[in-house]
């Protein structure tokens, strides 16, 4: 429920199954899953932003944030075009590389140690 209400304001595309991503997200703190949200709409923004560019021929820009809403209304009709194919939904990709750059806090350092046991050191093992 936390992840659905993160993702409210969200457009998701349908590939997206909330309830997967929610049970592969153990140990996020509701602060985690806000920022995965925000680190999955972000890559989504990212993925459209180069399809717009790259249909304009922008591509090599350095700073293409620094365009301005009149310059967007301007686009060619290419562009424009690709615009509306980079619809800038959020997908399951976009959840997945978010889960790359975002971790779970709540399990963080809590790493399990295992050494390594024989069958013979195993109390009460005939064997």
């Amino acid at each position: 429920d936390i992840l659905r209400l993160h993702c409210a304001g969200l457009c998701l595309s349908a590939d997206v199954d909330l309830p997967a991503v929610a049970a592969s997200c153990h140990g996020y703190s509701g602060a985690d899953l806000a920022a995965l949200v925000r680190e999955a709409a972000m890559h989504a923004f990212t993925a459209a932003a180069d399809k717009v560019l790259a249909a304009t021929g922008a591509a090599g820009l350095q700073q293409p944030a620094a365009a301005t809403l009149a310059d967007l209304d301007n686009l060619p009709s290419d562009a424009a075009a690709a615009a509306a194919a980079a619809d800038g939904c959020v997908t399951a990709a976009d959840f997945a590389a978010a889960m790359h750059r975002v971790g779970p806090s709540i399990v963080r350092g809590a790493a399990v140690e295992v050494s390594a046991v024989q069958w013979s050191e195993v109390g009460g093992y005939e064997g």
